[in-house]
């Protein structure tokens, strides 16, 4: 099986999942998002570089997240260290989903991409 073929078989598994995420985007609740990281490049210049990098990282995180999911208690800290090279993460979350909201999600996405297929294939 070649490459080629492995896509073309998995493209409509892509588009239900992207279906399934746009049903499901405001119906999950982020109850809890702790983010802490301990981070060094070796040399003080250089970690205060990816220092202020981080936070422009996380701003954006934060963004996109708090657009697609709704986010009540949110924590993020960086500790740098300016005299060792070292990169640890920690994440704490708690995610709440109503399992009615995902099995109506993967029907009602499930329905729309036959109705979108069949008019597909009737076409061609």
């Amino acid at each position: 099986m070649e490459i080629f073929d492995f896509l073309e078989m998995i493209e409509p598994a892509k588009e239900i999942l992207r279906l399934i995420f746009v049903k499901m985007r405001h119906k999950v609740e982020i109850e809890k998002f702790d983010l802490k990281v301990k981070m060094g490049a070796g040399n003080a210049s250089t970690t205060g570089v990816v220092y202020g990098a981080a936070w422009g990282f996380y701003s954006s995180l934060y963004a996109f997240l708090s657009h697609c999911f709704y986010i009540k208690k949110q924590s993020f800290e960086i500790v740098p260290d300016f005299y060792n090279k070292k990169l640890d993460f920690e994440i704490e979350t708690i995610i709440k989903v109503r399992l009615l909201h995902v099995i109506r999600a993967i029907l009602k996405s499930s329905l729309i991409y036959l109705k979108y297929s069949r008019r597909k294939n009737n076409h061609k």
